[in-house]
């Protein structure tokens, strides 16, 4: 009887192991079918893992005409001022301008919004001179692709003359002006990238 009990004691010992023997095996396969994560995921490397050229160029503009101007030191509300002024006379509106209502049939105009003036020295003499952006674009037009135009704000005999529009591509945004040198990036907006960065040194030279 003893014997018995004996053999059925080691008969479930072996049962035991052979069922933890089996539990391993199993949970071991399928871990190992789990797809760790992220694996055989595609991804795009992010843009701004690759390398980004850097361009310095120098970009001449005209002749430098001296300037005896004599007047008010250029601010933000003079830039604004002398910019609206200039496209109202060629025919855009201000947002002050725009219509409540507009109808069809109605004569419509685009309008022009000014941004914002980096100090630059063109001329060389004793009154700054400016990078001025501003947007030209229909009445309500908006979106986040909707890019600046610049040109040059420069001193003369006749005051601040609005020069050299879109003498770099709205695509070129600045991030500052040291001297004579613009700062910034060729940014593609519709793919929120940057091209390449710029140094762009402005020159007007001597007659």
């Amino acid at each position: 009887m003893e014997r018995k009990q004996w053999k059925k004691d080691e008969l479930m010992k072996k049962y035991a192991l052979l069922g933890a023997f089996l539990l391993t095996i199993c949970c071991f396969s399928c871990s190992s079918k789990q797809r760790p994560s992220g694996a055989g995921i595609k991804r795009n490397a992010p843009h701004d893992t690759l390398p980004i050229p850097v361009i310095d160029t120098t970009l001449h503009i005209g002749n430098l005409t001296p300037s005896n101007y004599r007047g008010d030191t250029l601010s933000a509300a003079l830039a604004k001022q002398i910019v609206h002024r200039y496209f109202q006379k060629k025919g855009y509106w201000t947002q002050d301008e725009v219509p409540d209502l507009l109808l069809e049939g109605d004569t419509i105009k685009e309008v022009v919004e000014f941004l914002s003036f980096h100090k630059i020295d063109i001329n060389h003499n004793d009154y700054t001179d400016a990078i001025v952006e501003y947007y030209l674009a229909p009445p309500g037009a908006n979106g986040h692709c909707i890019q600046p135009h610049k040109a040059l704000l420069i001193d003369s005999n006749k005051g601040y003359q609005v020069e050299h529009e879109d003498f770099i591509p709205i695509a070129y945004s600045i991030d500052s002006i040291s001297k004579n040198i613009a700062f910034g990036y060729d940014y593609e907006c519709a793919n929120h990238f940057v091209r390449k960065y710029l140094h762009i040194t402005i020159k007007m030279d001597d007659r």
